[in-house]
């Protein structure tokens, strides 16, 4: 949808609810690298605790991924 000129924002994305019958736009400022990609991502991968593998001495097998092989 494209609004008039005078209810435009300056950022690239907006947040968008309900509030009773109205629907409500509000300016979004993303802080994002030069890839685009969002700053809060990263943070928030790197705050991902390590997995235990337990103990592995071979690896696993593992059978077909898409039904049988072909003979």
């Amino acid at each position: 949808m494209r609004l008039p000129r005078e209810f435009r924002f300056q950022t690239e994305e907006v947040a968008i609810h309900r509030e009773g019958d109205r629907v409500v736009l509000e300016p979004l400022d993303v802080p994002r690298d030069r890839k685009g990609w969002p700053l809060a991502l990263w943070q928030l991968a790197g705050a991902a605790p390590s997995f235990d593998l337990g103990e592995r001495s071979e690896p696993h097998e593992r059978g077909p991924v898409f039904g049988s092989p072909k003979a």
